[in-house]
């Protein structure tokens, strides 16, 4: 996927999913009727990373002291560290969606 492209991504069922398998290595199935299964879990019933900070918080976890949110007047801003000299900036309208779009970009090596 391209920057752009996660960028995109509408808050929800989608960028919620990508974060548990890119991010927190969730492995995502398909059963014998088509849905899609986390870790044997309906995928509907996957954590809201992109929506609720109580769900986003365990990937500030996984970036512990490489990340960084920022509060501005109409949006936010998140940027996470990888130990080189490449940052993972995303923007989001709440806190959790530009969290999961930069863990996103981080983990999937998608700079600027």
């Amino acid at each position: 996927m391209t920057r752009e492209e996660i960028m995109a991504i509408v808050p929800g069922n989608e960028l919620d999913a990508l974060v548990a398998e890119k991010v927190m290595g969730y492995k995502i199935t398909t059963g014998s009727t088509g849905e899609k299964y986390l870790d044997g879990f309906s995928i509907s019933k996957i954590p809201s990373y992109s929506e609720k900070i109580s769900a986003v918080w365990e990937v500030v976890e996984k970036f512990k002291g490489k990340i960084q949110i920022i509060s501005h007047k109409d949006c936010y801003e998140c940027v996470i560290w990888n130990g080189s000299k490449v940052d993972y900036l995303a923007e989001g309208f709440t806190a959790p969606e530009a969290i999961a779009k930069a863990a996103l970009l981080s983990v999937m090596g998608v700079g600027e």
